[in-house]
């Protein structure tokens, strides 16, 4: 697992093509030099774009084109901010967004057109450093197929012989680490990721009750609990509870 160097997902949604094709390149030449690991998926589609954040995939980077042929760009950007309160949103060729547009769709970063490769890396450059080096992934390699997922979407990982199961709402995933050494790497990461029991790790924000030995997760997944964490348990247990009722 490297954490070294960073790594970001891009998505583009335009009917112009041309800016996609430029994007693609522009990318292609930063992560030549080794600035960066940079995946980008461009779609015509605004849908297609849709469907995959509806099923819980994240892209560091959404960046939209100013229009779309089946919907209005501020309207479709706006439905994905109700979905998803991190991405970066690059907007080539849109106008000034007034005030309360901004507070919805904040963070956004203005491209102007044509679009310009020194523009654009700088606009990488500002993402990257706001990201931090490949902070918000678990990366692994498994027989030479590398991988990563994304820390926030890590439900629970559960020690398995020497290597761990990561478990996520749609897939598991077998790493061929030792538990310590995941535990070490998730220290030091914004998500809370809590030792209930010698051979489990919780994400924090999945906790949903404890009772007697065993918690709770929000998809009814039960996991049991050692004595010795308990009481950090119910910590979180009880902060869940107050950021529900408001």
């Amino acid at each position: 697992m490297n954490r070294n160097l960073p790594y970001m997902k891009i998505a583009v949604c335009t009917s112009e093509v041309q800016i996609g094709e430029q994007i693609r390149e522009y990318v292609d030449e930063f992560t030549g030099k080794g600035n960066a690991q940079i995946q980008v998926d461009v779609m015509k589609n605004c849908y297609r774009l849709a469907k995959k954040i509806l099923n819980r995939e994240h892209y560091d980077v959404i960046c939209i084109g100013k229009n779309l042929r089946d919907i209005d760009s501020y309207t479709f950007a706006s439905s994905i901010r109700m979905a998803d309160r991190e991405t970066i949103f690059f907007l080539p060729g849109w106008n000034r967004l007034n005030l309360n547009q901004i507070e919805h769709l904040a963070p956004v970063s203005y491209l102007s057109m044509p679009l310009s490769k020194e523009e654009f890396r700088k606009e990488l450059y500002r993402t990257i450093s706001h990201l931090g080096p490949g902070s918000r992934y678990l990366s692994f390699d498994v027989q030479g197929q590398k991988g990563r997922v994304l820390y926030r979407d890590i439900e629970y990982i559960r020690k398995s012989g020497n290597s761990v199961l990561v478990f996520t709402m749609k897939e598991m995933y077998r790493i061929p680490v030792p538990m310590t050494e995941v535990e070490r790497e998730l220290a030091g990461v914004e998500e809370r990721f809590l030792r209930v029991h010698r051979d489990y790790l919780i994400n924090g924000r999945y906790l949903s009750w404890l009772w007697n030995q065993e918690v709770g997760l929000m998809d009814g997944t039960r996991i049991p609990v050692s004595r010795i964490y308990r009481t950090r348990v119910e910590r979180v247990v009880a902060e869940n509870r107050k950021k529900i009722v408001g």
